[in-house]
């Protein structure tokens, strides 16, 4: 299992370039020339990063817990 400092790391990183990714959007709308596919596939791939990044976060439990707490059993 990944070390919580890389999956943060690897979070951080996927956010920031959705953000970098919105920014150059803004920018296209304004005129600046961007090929819509090339930006839709670099915003999947960093929103997938994210996801695998939340599923790694949820294996990883609470810090302060001593042992982990069973999920509730949902009706």
């Amino acid at each position: 299992m990944a070390n919580i400092r890389d999956i943060t790391r690897m979070a951080c990183d996927a956010q920031r370039s959705l953000q970098q990714l919105a920014t150059v959007e803004r920018m296209a709308r304004h005129g600046a020339p961007i090929h819509p596919i090339a930006l839709r596939t670099a915003r999947d791939t960093h929103r997938a990063r994210l996801d695998i990044c939340a599923e790694h976060f949820v294996q990883l439990g609470a810090a302060n817990d001593p042992a982990p707490t069973p999920a509730p059993v949902l009706a």
